[in-house]
């Protein structure tokens, strides 16, 4: 027997076990894999019996279905039939630890919602029935628009000489002047050719989704993506192809597998900052992937207008990719506090929407919204370069002083800083109790919280803003607030861990080539990081410091133990003079005063 027939001979054995190691492992694949399956379709099917409580889930609106999981979460008895308020009052009342329906309206903050008087300093309000004022820190008029002396002066003026209304669609009779200037200023603000504006930013957004694809396209969009181009993608008749958040590893793959399918127009859809995560796009990576693959890129400028990039431009101005995005859209009610939605592009198509049903079907914006928008959007350009990194020493400022009041998972980006918790209602009963202390005389708070369906079932958020009108004033004394509150929580109704832990949140899968302010700032693992380092003490140490230094070096400016301060000559006690324009920009109220 030859040397080669001897080999053969040994490795014979060896094949024949490989052979039956892989004949077990196929058939153990086989017969556990539908095991499984049947176990996840029985699981499903008791979760939506319990849900139901007699009731076909799939006759619940999208809200029962959501309010009646936090239930189930928390193990909360479901009533069969009870209706969506009734959920709510149930939720509300093991927050509050009350059965006091007349309790539980007052302080809910969710449907029906609140009503409150605003108080012209911008920052009081008092609900309704309370015998008190809170300072709202949640507002989304980035800027302070909304008592803006210069804005109202102008709007006012414009509504004088034109009306209070509108004489139809824009299909039919065109606009007037005031919706036109806004026109003109926006897309001079983004750089772009071309602009149209819808009556409602929820609309607009939509609108833009569905027309750009129709039947026989593909759209990939983030999961995380704002409900209103999710519907977009739903009325559109496209393909949809979601990827994991932030992913773009993940996205590329989907893109090589499906693009190629579909002869229609390909969408990329994405916001520039998620505004329930703390986290933006990568819009380097997304655009690197659409050149590749022939898609369109739509951005949702919605959060970042005015409060992303070295003066407000947004996502495309704070990677310095201006062009970037085929298409952007957005709303008004955020950094120019005003209603409405908007698309910009070089691409011709944007003037189709007038005849669009989300546009050419609705009446445009009245002349005192058209034109406060205008004027907002001037100041932005006017005045960014001054206020954005005012904001900024703002921000590190409010994180430091948050971190130091006990608060241990903190996300931020833009004007936006979240607390986040591993607890359902925790952001709830942190909003609510903040709210309360007024009945005590002590000082109250308007805030945001978000629970499921907007974050994930067993986690919550408190969403906390600035603008200029917040100082640091005010921030030292919501911090105060804060740490009784987290303190209080911990010991009656939660625990410290719940308040006070640092918890493992999600990571989100991240590309290395786009290193800095995205990967750095973009992610989770950013917290785990600065409390590291926080930990050993490296803050004031700028190449060591802040996950987000990247982000701060836009703006000249270093991360430290108490914020941040200058590279350069803009001095950290300086917001006041950062703040002051050569126009009649309104002060902070600490200047005015």
């Amino acid at each position: 027997m030859d040397s080669k027939s001897v080999q053969s001979a040994q490795s014979l054995p060896a094949r024949l076990l490989s052979f039956l190691f892989l004949a077990i492992a196929s058939l153990f694949l086989t017969v556990t894999k539908p095991v499984r399956v049947a176990k996840k379709k029985l699981e499903d099917y008791n979760m939506a019996m319990e849900i139901g409580k007699g009731q076909d889930y799939r006759d619940l609106t999208f809200l029962q279905l959501a309010l009646r999981s936090v239930k189930l979460a928390e193990k909360l008895p479901i009533q069969p039939g009870e209706s969506f308020l009734a959920t709510c009052d149930d939720i509300a009342g093991n927050i509050m630890g009350t059965d006091d329906k007349a309790l539980i309206k007052k302080y809910w903050p969710f449907a029906p919602g609140l009503d409150f008087d605003q108080l012209n300093d911008g920052v009081s309000v008092q609900v309704k029935g309370d015998d008190f004022k809170c300072t709202l820190l949640s507002s989304l008029s980035y800027w302070g628009f909304h008592v803006n002396q210069e804005v109202m002066d102008y709007a006012i003026a414009r509504t004088r000489e034109i009306g209070v209304g509108n004489h139809g669609s824009y299909l039919l009779l065109g606009k007037n002047q005031a919706v036109q200037e806004a026109y003109t200023n926006l897309a001079a603000l983004f750089r772009r050719k071309h602009c149209a504006i819808s009556a409602s930013g929820f609309l607009g957004c939509m609108n833009l989704v569905f027309y750009l694809a129709p039947k026989g396209g593909v759209i990939f969009i983030d999961e995380k993506a704002h409900i209103c181009l999710r519907f977009g993608t739903k009325v559109s008749g496209a393909k949809v192809v979601r990827f994991p958040h932030n992913n773009y590893n993940a996205l590329a793959k989907l893109v090589a597998q499906h693009r190629h399918k579909y002869t229609g127009r390909a969408l990329l859809v994405l916001d520039g900052i998620y505004s329930a995560d703390g986290t933006i796009a990568n819009l380097p990576r997304a655009r690197e992937i659409c050149d590749e693959h022939n898609v369109t890129l739509v951005m949702d400028e919605a959060h970042s207008l005015g409060s992303m990039g070295p003066t407000g431009r947004g996502i495309e101005e704070h990677f310095n990719m201006i062009g970037a995005c085929d298409f952007i859209c957005g709303v008004f009610s955020k950094s120019v506090a005003s209603y409405g939605g908007f698309v910009v592009s070089n691409n011709q198509e944007v003037l189709d929407l007038n005849a669009s049903p989300g546009v050419g079907f609705a009446s445009g914006p009245h002349a005192f919204s058209a034109a406060s928008v205008a004027k907002a959007v001037e100041i932005i350009m006017r005045d960014g370069h001054k206020v954005r990194p005012a904001m900024e020493q703002l921000r590190w400022y409010f994180i430091g002083q948050m971190y130091r009041a006990g608060a241990a998972n903190i996300l931020a980006i833009g004007h936006d800083t979240f607390i986040s918790f591993p607890h359902t209602l925790a952001a709830t009963a942190v909003a609510i109790a903040l709210r309360r202390r007024g009945e005590e005389g002590k000082s109250a708070w308007l805030i945001s919280s978000f629970m499921f369906p907007s974050v994930p079932i067993h986690r919550s958020i408190l969403r906390i803003t600035i603008s200029p009108l917040i100082t640091r004033d005010i921030i030292d004394e919501f911090c105060l607030a804060l740490k009784d509150v987290l303190d209080e929580l911990a010991q009656t109704r939660f625990n410290d861990y719940i308040m006070h832990g640092e918890y493992e949140m999600p990571t989100h899968q991240t590309d290395t080539k786009y290193v800095g302010a995205i990967e750095e700032f973009n992610s989770y693992d950013a917290i785990r990081k600065v409390r590291e380092l926080r930990r050993q003490g490296v803050l004031s140490e700028p190449e060591k410091s802040h996950t987000g230094d990247m982000y701060l070096a836009e703006y000249g400016l270093r991360a430290t133990e108490t914020g941040v301060a200058p590279i350069d000559d803009l001095a950290a006690d300086n917001i006041k003079s950062a703040m002051v324009t050569e126009a009649s920009t309104p002060l902070p109220r600490e200047i005015a005063a």
